[in-house]
């Protein structure tokens, strides 16, 4: 008969063993597979979006889109009690370029995840308060640069300087636009960069608003990512608007909190370059362009 003092060694030992089985060695610092991280964006067709579709959509950058705050779409998902009309019913969740590429980085770093819409300056908050969040797909600048642990680059993108077709003017370098009033989205660098500079920057948090508002002349330029901007002109069966001036290329990335293990970053930083490597960056790409 096995004794109390040697049946508790005997747990301890497989207590233990379990523990390594479940998060590696405690030499350094722990990855716990079995958290959620909190991916934050904001809605920016058709990098990040909330789309309604049916079950029988397929996933694309031509399902129908909505923009819905807080709304969240988890890789890990669980089955759910809806009758079979609630099912049949439109669906909303997240999708877009830069959401498939996070959703596909972190199923393959075995992390679960969610991806949560908000508006600009809360995600942006929510991704440097949350100690399991990272924030996407962000634009590098100086001041961002130590508040984040970087994976990057998700998708490199160009901005353009779009007029209306019976714009007066033709745009060759920025001092074109010095004196022009320009539309641009909370949470661009180039925004940022622009306003530091002295120009006229009317910011919106909706680049739909600010493609109208450039159809109805309120504004004279429209600084704007170029998929972004031919995603809502194709969207509004628009012909009236076309790029004068692609001026800038810019790495956008994924930022995560810095209370995120380093072995995690690690493993995110090695899945992306594997992503890049055997063409699934391309892929995606391929989907939305």
């Amino acid at each position: 008969m096995i004794s109390r003092s040697r049946l508790c060694e005997l747990i301890c030992r497989w207590v233990w063993l379990i523990v390594i089985i479940r998060i590696g060695p405690v030499n350094g610092a722990e990855v716990v597979t079995d958290s959620v991280y909190t991916l934050y964006t904001q809605s920016l067709p058709p990098y990040s979006m909330m789309v309604q579709e049916s079950s029988a959509d397929s996933k694309s950058a031509d399902s129908k889109f909505s923009v819905s705050a807080g709304s969240l779409s988890q890789n890990k998902r669980t089955g759910n009690s809806a009758s079979a009309e609630q099912t049949a019913r439109s669906l909303t969740r997240a999708s877009g370029l830069a959401v498939d590429i996070v959703e596909q980085l972190f199923s393959r770093s075995g992390l679960s995840s969610r991806v949560e819409i908000l508006p600009w300056s809360r995600a942006y908050r929510m991704a440097a308060n949350d100690r399991q969040g990272c924030l996407f797909p962000v634009q590098r600048t100086q001041e961002r640069e130590a508040q984040f642990q970087w994976i990057s680059p998700l998708i490199i993108t160009e901005t353009g300087f779009f007029t209306r077709a019976d714009f007066p003017a033709s745009i060759r370098t920025l001092d074109d636009v010095r004196d022009l009033r320009i539309a641009s989205y909370r949470g661009n660098a180039i925004a940022d960069y622009l306003t530091g500079f002295g120009y006229d920057v009317d910011i919106s948090n909706d680049e739909f608003v600010n493609l109208k508002r450039l159809q109805i002349k309120r504004v004279d330029v429209w600084a704007a990512d170029t998929l972004t901007a031919a995603f809502f002109i194709r969207k509004s069966s628009g012909t009236d608007v076309h790029n004068q001036l692609t001026f800038f290329t810019t790495l956008r990335g994924l930022a995560c909190n810095t209370a995120i293990p380093v072995e995690v970053i690690k493993e995110l930083r090695l899945q992306l370059k594997t992503m890049y490597a055997d063409g699934t960056i391309e892929l995606i790409r391929d989907k939305y362009r």
